[in-house]
């Protein structure tokens, strides 16, 4: 017992330790890092609380305004429910079963359960943190909304925290069972995982599209609650936590304090009983995961690539081949293309389905407004997309860089490699949802030509924002593309990325605004601007706004890519 306490001990100090070392050296040698990152954080956390605060502002003008942030709320936690579970088992499992530090603990003195103690700390940390970013602008958004008193923001951060254990515990059990019955085939787990979730997150999406009823209508307001009543199941922790946070919003601490224990007792447990699995299997789990070896063999993919030797045959035949891999890392690697396809398939069924949800489609203002905003949201996402997946390959191929140094290729084409294979993807997703969603917005033919040109010059942009920066600013140290997309290098990627989309789209989006408006509103407040202008007028502003747009794409393009190949000449692996 004394061993065992002193082992719990000792992991605590580690830990402490590895915290305060970090913030030590991130406070001395990387302070623009981290100023970056609070600034980042705090325009996401503005913009969210800005955002829900103008959702509840409407929802408020409902009779049933309880209800509907029951079933409101329900909602959010089961999809916050959800994604903490998948995310923590992911951690944890990496963290157990492919961690150096799991592996040397695994040769020392302390339990398993107190080694498993120990990551599950980390990876809730890593989750928490998350869910504390994005519940509490929600949650404080609600309370301004309905004039909660002081208990009910005293409670916001232990209430989420209690709720962040609850799936961790969950997810970490599963991870550990993962590990011991399927040591070798993880990725084909998390596959058939993802392609449920698409399935489930696809079949809800599509009912929510077929509501009955016009949008926004009380009938369609019934219609939709009715279809989430499966929220409000008594036994769900999304339940509870609607209860917990609509009690104690308004004074009812009774029933809130109630759900909040009710939360607190079965996170407790959940992490009892993902201990108590961890002391019976992590030991063997760990030791078939490392030494045991799958019989599948790996199916061929000639079709995919006769298909990018045919699309970039213009390209050298290296390149190709380098194109090749990154193309099969890609496939085999379910965290990025579940990914990719969860959210670019979401963004589909929205654009296919956009007449339904908007109901002033007529209006010429209307659509363009929704056209620039659909844009938008397809080149944030992108962004989103190359910053966490196409900034780290770069670092990612510097541990094999005696590998590559021995072959006939030139580093450079190791850069453009890269810069096609995120391109040409981009391009395909970006283009195509474009297409749907300008489509079913029946814009007109120099409209749709201005967009496409416009989203092609984002993603040539973003590519090479992303390779460039990658190259430039590499982390061979680091093993994980998740924490080498959160690293300094990572922010700043996604900060050029996001101020390259603000100054492109905007280009292109105020003269269209500006038209449009003054012809919808007769000149009013537009008089010296849109209302004088001639479709020919329109057509120069147009021009001078893609113009910007494209000159804005070379330069994205040239000097990006100029800094990485700079780089990568120079560096000495």
């Amino acid at each position: 017992m004394k061993t065992d306490t002193s082992s719990a001990a000792s992991l605590a100090y580690l830990r402490n330790r590895v915290f305060k070392n970090t913030i030590a050296d991130l406070w001395k040698n990387g302070r623009l890092r981290l100023f970056v990152a609070l600034f980042c954080c705090m325009v996401f956390w503005v913009g969210m609380f800005g955002l829900f605060l103008g959702g509840f502002e409407f929802v408020e003008t409902f009779k049933l305004t309880d209800e509907i942030y029951e079933y409101l709320f329900g909602l959010f936690f089961l999809t916050l429910f959800v994604m903490l579970g998948v995310s923590t088992g992911i951690i944890i499992y990496a963290g157990l079963f492919h961690g150096r530090e799991a592996s040397w603990l695994m040769t020392q003195p302390p339990r398993e359960d107190r080694i498993f103690a120990h990551k599950f700390v980390e990876s809730i940390g890593f989750a928490g943190w998350g869910v504390l970013l994005l519940g509490s602008p929600v949650l404080v958004a609600y309370g301004i909304s309905v004039k909660a008193g002081l208990a009910y923001y005293l409670t916001i951060v232990p209430l989420l925290i209690a709720f962040v254990g609850l799936p961790g515990g969950l997810g970490a059990s599963v991870a550990i069972l993962i590990g011991y019955i399927v040591p070798r085939r993880p990725k084909t787990i998390l596959a058939v995982v993802s392609c449920i979730l698409i399935i489930l997150i696809g079949r809800f999406t599509w009912n929510l599209v077929r509501t009955p009823g016009d949008a926004l209508t009380p009938d369609w307001m019934d219609n939709l609650l009715g279809r989430l009543a499966f929220t409000r199941h008594p036994l769900l922790p999304s339940r509870w936590m609607a209860q917990a946070v609509v009690g104690l919003s308004h004074n009812r601490i009774g029933n809130g304090l109630f759900y909040f224990l009710v939360i607190a007792s079965n996170a407790a447990m959940a992490y009892l009983v993902a201990t108590w699995v961890a002391f019976r299997l992590l030991r063997e789990a760990f030791c078939r995961a490392q030494g045991e070896r799958s019989s599948r063999k790996r199916r061929q993919t000639h079709g995919l690539d006769q298909l990018i030797h045919t699309v970039f045959s213009f390209l050298s035949r290296p390149v190709q081949l380098l194109i090749v891999k990154d193309a099969r890392c890609f496939l085999r690697d379910p965290a990025q293309w579940s990914q990719f396809l969860i959210f670019f398939g979401l963004l589909a069924a929205y654009f296919m389905n956009i007449r339904k949800f908007s109901t002033n489609l007529e209006s010429p203002v209307w659509r363009n407004l929704v056209s620039y905003l659909n844009l938008s949201v397809t080149a944030l996402l992108l962004a989103t997309f190359t910053s966490r997946f196409i900034f780290p390959m770069m670092s990612l191929e510097g541990r094999n860089a005696w590998m590559l140094n021995l072959l006939p290729v030139r580093r450079s084409q190791i850069l453009w490699g890269k810069f096609a294979f995120s391109a040409s993807l981009s391009l395909f997703a970006s283009e195509s949802l474009l297409m749907i969603s300008d489509i079913q917005l029946r814009l007109e033919p120099i409209l749709i030509t201005v967009h496409a040109i416009l989203m092609a010059v984002i993603c040539l942009g973003l590519s090479a924002i992303s390779v460039g920066l990658g190259a430039r600013l590499p982390n061979y140290r680091e093993s994980d593309p998740s924490k080498i997309a959160a690293g300094f290098g990572g922010t700043l990627n996604l900060v050029v990325s996001l101020l390259f989309l603000m100054i492109t789209i905007g280009a292109v989006a105020l003269p269209c605004h500006l038209y449009f408006v003054g012809i919808d509103t007769g000149g009013a407040g537009f008089q010296r601007i849109s209302s004088t202008w001639t479709f020919d007028q329109f057509q120069r502003w147009l021009g001078v706004g893609v113009g910007i747009s494209v000159f804005m794409g070379i330069v994205s393009v040239l000097v990006p890519i100029r800094m990485g190949l700079s780089a990568l000449e120079n560096q000495e692996f």
